[in-house]
This record gives C-alpha cells, sequence and structure tokens, in this order.
C-alpha cells in the first residue's frame, strides 16, 4: 500500500514528523517514532511499512536525521549473486536509509553494516 492510499493528510502528516523532530532524536530512536507515526495514522507496522511504504518511510527519517541518505538497494549494488553466479532476487523494491556507515529500514532501527541483511 502506498502512503497515499492509506489515508495521507499532508498537515496531520507534516504535524507528527515536527513533534518527532522537535525531540532532537539518535537515528535507533527516530525509526521507532515514524514506525509508531506510520501505525497509529495509516495502521502500517514495520513489515507493512518495507512492504509497500518503504519510499516514504526513508523521505521522513532523512528528513529528521542530517546526513542522512536514502537508497534504491540495487543503487548499492545492481546484481546480487549466489555462490553460483546466480542472481538471487529482483531487489530494486526496497528504499534503505544510510548513515554513518550503516543501513537502516523499518524493521531494522539499530542498522547493519550489511546491507544485504535488509533484503527479506
Amino acid at each position: 500500500m502506498l502512503l497515499c492510499e492509506a489515508g495521507y493528510e499532508d498537515a496531520k502528516h507534516n504535524l507528527h514528523i515536527e513533534s518527532i523532530r522537535k525531540q532532537k532524536l539518535p537515528i535507533n530512536k527516530v525509526i521507532p517514532a515514524v514506525v509508531n507515526l506510520y501505525i497509529d495514522l495509516y495502521e502500517q507496522d514495520a513489515i507493512e511499512i518495507n512492504n509497500g511504504m518503504c519510499e516514504d518511510f526513508a523521505a521522513d527519517v532523512c528528513s529528521l536525521v542530517s546526513n542522512a541518505k536514502a537508497f534504491w538497494l540495487d543503487e548499492i549494488n545492481p546484481i546480487i549473486k549466489d555462490e553460483f553466479g546466480e542472481k538471487i532476487r529482483n531487489i530494486t523494491a526496497h528504499k534503505v536509509i544510510k548513515y554513518r556507515g550503516r543501513y537502516y529500514d523499518s524493521q531494522c532501527p539499530e542498522g547493519t553494516t550489511n546491507w544485504k541483511e535488509l533484503i527479506r
């Protein structure tokens, strides 16, 4: 589901984002706060966010964390192959956040140095 399909209201959404911004939280606290926003406003949990709302979620997190950048996984490494050289799966449909050498998404608020851990 896309954010616009879940009942997105610009003013309401931005009010909640601003309330998170005022707290000046580190990224490992921003991510759960934004997940909770999506649960409260859109009834979408972390798993659901990662299956349709990851682009909006990454944009929200990046707007709250200075120097955080959002990337589609295929921008990090366009082809993932198994040990036999076969393409594992199409990973272009997941947007993640990179910050200070770690990769994050709605299910990984502590981040990981191995972006492949975010392929689900």
